[in-house]
């Protein structure tokens, strides 16, 4: 990327284009990666104060923005010269999984639309170079941290931390990767600083409060249930509803193990979809409906059941299972609260604990996970049992 200079004296950093008073130059880090990040930015989104982007353009040595000015058709149609092996961050239903890509098959280069929502469908849409490359796509495990600018849905991250995300699984030793996420967290905390001694904190997304640093009682419930769920999206929408298709559970304190299938009920998983999820597509047609998974969970939960997952969304489908309001737990509370530091995939807090996870009679990816979960669940577990 090439950036002009700018006659000094002005209020506005020409590197960054925030104000001086919160001016990130002097933070960020200088990135090696492996992987080159191509960024095709909308053009609303060049001048805005509070781009993301432009910090990943800054810090990572191998990195491109590229903005879809689209002259005067306005059409944005902005051709990149990319790599065969290329992948676009994007998530389109029959989008890989990021996370379950095997080494031998990671791209060399990642190209990632900024913009919001909307801005990112539209420039996906009318670049349509992009729709021949790998489609890549993250199943992020907590809410994003840009509390300067609110995300549609829960699940939505800010171009920065998507791009981190999915450069630490692209290069898992890479660890200098985390240096960017700290540069982004002080970008947010002086932006914050700076609007509330404006008298103007009303604007402001507030963090959500952590619960107590001491473990949860719930980890030392005799029935805490352990889960993990695979979905499908239904159609091209994003937005709908995901189809329940495989829902496994295992019984923290026994190691008893759950597991059925369903079968969809309006479009069934492409086969690309069906090997990324390792399941069989003879078996999951074959499966029962929701009604009959669900009477079987609740026969298994058994009375004053204890749901725990690594994610919101996998509680919240277990609790629609049941039919109940339950007491429920996401593992990566106490683990973040226990280490007093953010934590990110649960794979990773795995590795840095020395864990791994038990075998399980279970179909699919879905062994690994649950498994994953479980392993983690007892070792928290055991701490708060130890805390009396």
């Amino acid at each position: 990327m090439t950036i002009t200079e700018r006659p000094a004296g002005r209020s506005t950093c020409w590197r960054c284009l925030r104000p001086q008073s919160m001016c990130v130059c002097g933070s960020l880090p200088s990135l090696a990666t492996a992987t080159e990040v191509v960024i095709l930015q909308h053009p609303r989104e060049h001048r805005h104060p509070f781009n993301t982007a432009r910090l990943v353009a800054l810090s990572l040595q191998r990195a491109r923005l590229c903005v879809a000015h689209g002259g005067f058709a306005e059409d944005m149609h902005c051709p990149v010269d990319v790599p065969a092996d290329a992948a676009v961050l994007f998530p389109h239903p029959q989008a890989l999984d990021l996370a379950a890509l095997p080494p031998a098959e990671r791209p060399s280069t990642l190209v990632v639309l900024d913009g919001t929502w909307a801005q990112a469908k539209k420039l996906y849409r009318m670049n349509g170079w992009l729709h021949g490359l790998r489609h890549l796509r993250l199943f992020p495990s907590d809410k994003s941290n840009y509390r300067i600018r609110a995300e549609p849905q829960d699940d939505y991250l800010s171009t920065v931390e998507a791009t981190i995300q999915a450069l630490q699984l692209l290069e898992p030793d890479n660890a200098a990767l985390r240096g960017l996420l700290a540069a982004f967290d002080g970008m947010i905390d002086r932006q914050i600083a700076h609007v509330v001694s404006l008298g103007r904190q009303h604007r402001i997304r507030r963090s959500k409060l952590r619960e107590d640093r001491r473990l949860s009682p719930l980890l030392a419930e005799d029935n805490l249930l352990v889960c993990y769920g695979e979905s499908a999206v239904v159609g091209d929408d994003c937005k709908l509803p995901r189809e329940l298709l495989q829902w496994t559970c295992a019984r923290v304190t026994t190691g008893e193990i759950f597991e059925v299938l369903v079968a969809p009920r309006q479009q069934f998983p492409s086969a690309l979809h069906l090997q990324q999820m390792e399941l069989s597509g003879e078996r999951l047609a074959a499966a029962g409906d929701l009604a009959a998974a669900r009477a079987a969970f609740v026969a298994f939960a058994g009375p004053r059941p204890v749901l725990t997952a690594w994610t919101p969304s996998t509680l919240q489908t277990g609790v629609s299972l049941l039919g109940e309001a339950v007491p429920t737990l996401r593992l990566k509370v106490p683990y973040t609260n226990l280490k007093g530091a953010r934590a990110g995939y649960l794979e990773q807090a795995l590795q840095q604990e020395g864990l791994a996870a038990p075998p399980l009679p279970v179909q699919g990816r879905a062994a690994r996970r649950l498994g994953n979960a479980l392993a983690m669940a007892r070792w928290l577990r055991e701490r708060r049992l130890a805390e009396g």
